[in-house]
């Protein structure tokens, strides 16, 4: 994930900005709302939860399944997406399920907006990660070793539950906010790639037992136990929305 920051030929902070920037728009057309609610609901299908298992779904399977789809979405062709998708070795029943949201990724393919900073990153996940260790990663956290922060069902419930809370899409609102008023700042821009390196380093400094990654994630992850992001949220609800309507569900 550091490497992700380097700031160099094929990764720039700016290309994940500009994609932050697109999707906060798209998620509020009403093509973005149907993809949220077809990803919402695969989440919940039988055939899609029981093939998350190291007997249904290997390794190199997974890898394969990226390397096929990353391929697909930089060529921007959805006949080619479309034709890698059915070659997946996946299961009919699950490719039927899939469908929608098969659909819903060729109409994205038709945005330039998005593409070209999304294909920019695929760029830069290739070339900095060609083992696709980040998969591989993902896979033995969520399937392999069975870690319940990573499985699909706590994810999407997590998802469904910032909805919920958030109904006015303050959220959403506010992370393109964000996103636009770094990516117009150069100094900004390489500030912010700086501090993404060093909070996901796993080089460990001279005399520490522990890197920047180790003693920074479980601090986040207690923030979210201790309700602190939901906080947040109600906070810039209110501040964007005001208190119009009562208190909001982030709020109470």
């Amino acid at each position: 994930m550091s490497q992700f920051c380097t700031q160099n030929l094929n990764c720039q902070l700016t290309d994940g900005l500009d994609m932050a920037i697109a999707f906060t728009d798209y998620v509020n057309t009403p093509d973005g709302k149907t993809l949220v609610a077809d990803l919402n609901a695969l989440a919940k299908k039988p055939s899609v939860t029981g093939l998350l298992n190291p007997q249904s779904l290997t390794e190199a399977d997974m890898v394969t399944i990226a390397r096929s789809l990353i391929v697909a979405v930089q060529g921007a062709d959805p006949m080619a997406l479309r034709n890698a998708f059915n070659a997946l070795p996946l299961p009919d029943p699950v490719k039927m399920d899939l469908q929608p949201v098969v659909n819903d990724l060729e109409k994205i393919l038709g945005h330039p907006e998005l593409m070209a900073p999304v294909r920019r990153s695929l760029n830069c996940l290739t070339t900095e990660d060609r083992n696709l260790d980040t998969v591989r990663m993902i896979y033995r956290l969520a399937i392999e070793e069975q870690c319940p922060e990573y499985g699909l069902t706590r994810l999407t419930a997590a998802l469904q539950g910032i909805q919920d809370v958030d109904q006015r899409g303050s959220l959403i609102f506010i992370v393109g906010t964000l996103a636009r008023a770094v990516r117009a700042d150069e100094l900004a821009v390489d500030s912010a790639a700086n501090v993404c390196r060093t909070v996901f380093s796993t080089a460990k400094a001279p005399g520490e037992v522990n890197s920047n990654a180790q003693l920074a994630l479980p601090v986040v992850g207690d923030l979210v136990k201790s309700g602190v992001v939901n906080e947040g949220i109600c906070t810039i609800d209110t501040l964007i929305f005001g208190c119009a309507g009562g208190a909001q569900p982030a709020c109470r």
